[in-house]
């Protein structure tokens, strides 16, 4: 049963290897042609960004290759700093003009759980970074919800009761840019949640399959969140958030 496990996700990496790097390798071949052809160096803008694609792809293939379906040594981990730690990794574009349109995280709970950190971190950055980049859309305007489907400083922390906020912005509320939400579930399990565009319904059956995306994402980051979750046993669940973004429960599966 284990080596037809391994075989069947040798197969899903052939595919997606395949598939999501033939694109950016055609755009790149096509961009250099251009630029023999007419000697104009805004093509090799493209190529450069046809580049960077391919890199990110790899990137995330590697952290699938290292996940697994095994966990190693597992610790308790307290929501909060798991989340606040991983924040500080992902780009919110805190260099932007205006305070108003950077991203803010607001951790609203201090459970704790048995986890990997290591992998727990990777989960948190994917989903951050999906927030972030398509959260971004609402400084000109909230998006239509089928536009897109994938979607970083830490201060003293608070009681249970309160929340933590990171960022720009010292009320969330107060500000226009995208607010993130991490918090504890009734069943034992976390949610991460954002008020930006959200994914259609029609999506959220597709959106933790690898390669899967309605923009120039890479297709891999939901599903690195997926295989981390399964790893730790919990039920990956993807719904629309309070304010209408996207809603991403993970919960201890039942026996």
């Amino acid at each position: 049963m284990r080596l037809q496990a391994q075989n069947e996700r040798l197969d899903k990496f052939a595919s997606v290897v395949s598939h999501d790097l033939r694109n950016p390798l055609s755009v790149a071949r096509g961009y250099a042609e251009l630029a023999r052809e007419t000697g104009d160096d805004d093509h090799f803008e493209r190529i450069d960004e046809a580049h960077d694609r391919i890199e990110r792809i790899v990137s995330d293939l590697l952290v699938l290759a290292r996940e697994g379906d095994v966990l190693g040594e597992t610790e308790t981990v307290v929501l909060s700093a798991a989340a606040e730690s991983a924040w500080q990794s992902v780009d919110v574009g805190g260099d932007a003009e205006s305070d108003d349109g950077t991203p803010t995280l607001v951790v609203s709970d201090e459970a704790t759980f048995e986890a990997d950190p290591d992998r727990l971190r990777h989960l948190f950055e994917n989903l951050f970074r999906n927030s972030v980049e398509h959260g971004s859309r609402r400084a000109s305007g909230r998006s239509a919800p089928g536009d897109s489907v994938e979607h970083g400083s830490a201060s003293s922390r608070p009681a249970a009761d309160d929340a933590v906020e990171h960022g720009s912005a010292s009320e969330a509320t107060a500000s226009d840019g995208l607010t993130v939400e991490v918090g504890a579930l009734p069943d034992g399990g976390f949610y991460v949640q954002d008020d930006g565009p959200g994914i259609p319904g029609s999506d959220r059956k597709r959106v933790f399959e690898r390669g899967f995306s309605t923009d120039e994402g890479t297709g891999l980051g939901l599903a690195i969140v997926d295989e981390i979750a399964s790893a730790h046993g919990w039920e990956s669940r993807v719904a629309e958030s309070a304010a209408g973004g996207a809603r991403f429960e993970f919960a201890p599966v039942s026996e």
